[in-house]
């Protein structure tokens, strides 16, 4: 019989401690994961030019639109894994992990080849300038080839948070960066690729962390290995991971067509203000990271502990991962209020551009706490497996709030202002409604596995 892992058990100790501890690595984590995207957009605005900036930018939608539905299954593992990890249904894991693994490779290669076929009909329709779209498209083109080890490296990570290993990806992640930063700069400054290296760059990095990571979950944790040539597919499995995944997936891709929309917006404004707004997400990301760790690290929490029936641990875990990421966005919002300029500096030289951002993050930043309420509650409520309402939440909020009301704000003010204020004004929309929808209790109907113990 496989035991398991004491260490990485969400269903015993301290829950804070607990919450922590897992957290830890996924923050240290993301913020190593932004710090080398940043390094790419500074690459980028530093020794290409304002230009290839926006060009990079301009691709981040698309990428997100590529990824959504994928990332829906990935949450969907994550939740299974974690509650039958947490229920002690051990020999469930195999057939989750060889399912989610072979839905992956599939998916990756369909992604590949309808990305290729369609991705300056895509361009077209953001409006993409002209002055950049060779860029856009050199970027964009490379990004698509890679995204088996993309989707690899987050399935294998997604695998290992469902057990409650986060150091693994952590260490991994580490080394992709390192990877990910020296191509970076060699790529440009060496062998003068432009933007089509910054791409290469990370695609090369993936690859690393994806064949690795199978090296690593299979060598540390067998409970959870990877093994194509023996893997099994379970269709029950499958109808499992889309039931609970695609409300997520359909969620991100709410998300991602806001983001597809108010990017073609931010385009109309011209490739000052696409760099100005590239710039300012690379920042904004690290304001976000406090919730999207915390989340993830509450989603598993939950998903072991609505497995093992543990409702008072579910409590108290949800106050303290809230007031834990609460805490930290404050400081992180803070410094992006008073310091947007400086920050934006270490991205870009172009005066405009800054200037851009800095209004960006200047209108925003007050907002990110409800952001960070949102975004932890949201992910928590899915590790139970109630996935529908969060996604109807995220729908409403980005894309029927949010781009109605940056159209409506730009046709009023002419200036991006328009856009820039409807995007607190979603957070906040969506933050009230998933805030009554805890309150009530029904979220707690979605568990899927029953734990083969009676002990709560």
């Amino acid at each position: 019989m496989i035991e398991s892992n004491v260490k990485n058990d969400l269903t015993h100790g301290t829950p804070w401690k607990k919450i922590i501890r897992f957290a830890l690595p996924l923050f240290l984590g993301n913020i190593i994961q932004q710090l080398y995207n940043t390094v790419d957009a500074a690459v980028a605005g530093h020794f290409i030019g304002s230009h290839a900036l926006a060009a990079v930018g301009s691709n981040m939608p698309i990428m997100q639109m590529a990824v959504a539905i994928f990332f829906g299954i990935t949450m969907g593992a994550n939740i299974l894994i974690s509650q039958n990890y947490g229920a002690k249904n051990y020999n469930a894991l195999k057939n989750i992990v060889d399912t989610f693994m072979i839905f992956v490779y599939i998916a990756s290669l369909l992604f590949t080849v309808f990305g290729l076929l369609i991705s300056g009909t895509i361009h077209a329709f953001l409006k993409t300038p002209l002055e950049i779209l060779p860029y856009s498209l050199s970027y964009l083109n490379i990004m698509l080839l890679g995204m088996l080890p993309m989707f690899g490296y987050n399935a294998v990570s997604a695998a290992l948070r469902g057990i409650g290993d986060t150091k693994t990806p952590l260490l991994l992640l580490i080394v992709a960066s390192i990877i990910n930063v020296v191509l970076d700069i060699v790529f440009v400054t060496v062998f003068n690729m432009g933007v089509g290296g910054l791409a290469l760059a990370t695609v090369l990095a993936q690859t690393f962390s994806f064949i690795f990571g199978i090296i690593f979950i299979n060598i540390k944790h067998p409970i959870v290995s990877i093994h194509f040539r023996s893997a099994k597919f379970n269709f029950s499995v499958l109808k499992d991971l889309l039931i609970i995944g695609l409300p997520t997936g359909v969620q991100m891709s709410f998300i991602s067509v806001g983001m597809f929309v108010i990017q073609s917006l931010v385009n109309s404004f011209g490739y000052i203000t696409m760099a100005g707004y590239n710039a300012a997400m690379r920042i904004e990301m690290f304001a976000i990271l406090p919730a999207q760790n915390f989340g993830m690290a509450m989603a598993t929490f939950m998903g072991q502990n609505v497995g093992a029936q543990k409702w008072d641990r579910v409590r108290v875990g949800v106050n303290s991962t809230l007031i834990m990421s609460l805490i930290i966005c404050t400081f992180v919002a803070t410094t992006i209020f008073f310091l947007s300029d400086e920050l934006l500096m270490l991205i870009t030289k172009d005066e405009e551009v800054i200037k851009t951002g800095a209004r960006y993050l200047r209108i925003v930043s007050p907002f990110y706490l409800i952001a960070t309420y949102l975004f932890t509650m949201a992910s928590g409520i899915r590790g139970s497996g109630a996935t529908f309402i969060p996604m109807l939440i995220a729908g409403f909020g980005q894309v029927f709030l949010r781009i109605p009301l940056a159209y409506f704000l730009v046709s009023i003010l002419k200036t991006p202002d328009g856009i820039w204020i409807a995007v607190p004004l979603s957070w906040i929309s969506g933050a009230i409604l998933t805030h009554i929808y805890y309150k009530s209790g029904k979220w707690k109907k979605h568990i899927r596995v029953k734990s083969e113990t009676n002990e709560i």
